[in-house]
């Protein structure tokens, strides 16, 4: 399973429910904006959408800079 997964489940498992594919698409989306320090271009080319239906989607999930919340977690960033 990958790290991200890992942690996200364990997130929401803590909580005692499952997240939803709505909690899974907010909390990757926020993932890969710190992975590419904000950068909607980036950002928009790993999801494989275009910048507009990125930026929609922080307005949507009230989204907005800084994040910085994967630093602090061990999976932020590095791969095993």
């Amino acid at each position: 399973m990958p790290k991200f997964l890992e942690y996200c489940l364990g997130f929401h498992l803590a909580e005692d429910r499952f997240p939803t594919l709505e909690d899974l698409k907010k909390e990757y989306i926020e993932y890969l904006l710190d992975l590419t320090g904000f950068n909607l271009k980036e950002t928009a080319k790993i999801l494989n959408i275009s910048r507009r239906t990125l930026a929609n989607s922080l307005i949507k999930y009230k989204i907005s800079r800084p994040l910085k919340r994967w630093n602090e977690n061990p999976y932020s960033l590095s791969s095993s």
